[in-house]
């Protein structure tokens, strides 16, 4: 920092230094500040590891994260096939998934509910889901947002089926694998390349 002085007849004028801001620490405090605004979802920007995720709700009273990679799951239905239907990241096209989530389809990941950490208290619905699998639905009781689904149904007992869309940044990280109930999904939709297709949940519905 530099400080300069003028001295004029009897009096010495002394300039406060000016500070010296280097571009990365502008950078800091603009980051902070940004986050300090939001007050809505609040990620480090630096991940604690590469299989951290967090997410929270859109008003962040719930909030949520994981520290493993979503998994597959197999179930007996299933087990004929290298694969399963109920993989890592799966986009649901059945009318009940539009009705929960207000949109075309829903996206939902698969993480092991002893991976999970959730802060706030979600209100819950249950609701039978007419295939065999009665889901209990967490959301927030502030700003509606639904979190995740879970069911005691064999099969899908121990996991969270996180609604993706919660996500931050990591939502990019998960491209979904498959998709179902695909003879619901809406005609001005087209298969997603790449992914597995299933008129159903059953990996025998396949239609590849």
């Amino acid at each position: 920092m530099v400080s300069r002085s003028r001295t004029t007849p009897g009096i010495t004028v002394v300039r406060p230094p000016t500070p010296i801001i280097r571009p990365q620490e502008a950078f800091v405090v603009s980051l902070n500040d940004f986050i300090r605004l939001q007050g809505k979802i609040v990620l480090d920007s630096v991940l604690e590891s590469p299989t951290m995720a967090k997410g929270s709700c859109i008003c962040g009273r719930i909030t949520y994260e994981f520290d493993v990679e979503p998994v597959r799951t197999v179930s007996r239905r299933t087990k004929p096939f290298d694969s399963c239907t109920n993989r890592k990241q799966v986009l649901c096209h059945c009318l009940n998934c539009r009705r929960i989530t207000g949109t075309a389809y829903s996206s939902n990941l698969t993480v092991p509910s002893s991976a999970m950490t959730t802060k706030g208290e979600p209100k819950q619905f249950e609701f039978d889901s007419g295939q065999g699998p009665i889901f209990n639905i967490s959301f927030c009781g502030d700003c509606g947002s639904t979190m995740w689904k879970e069911s005691d149904t064999t099969g899908f007992k121990g996991y969270h089926y996180v609604q993706s869309g919660t996500l931050g940044r990591e939502f990019e990280r998960f491209k979904p694998e498959a998709e179902i109930f695909v003879a619901e999904r809406a005609h001005w939709l087209e298969p997603l390349e790449g992914a597995r297709q299933f008129d159903g949940t059953d990996a025998h519905s396949y239609t590849e």
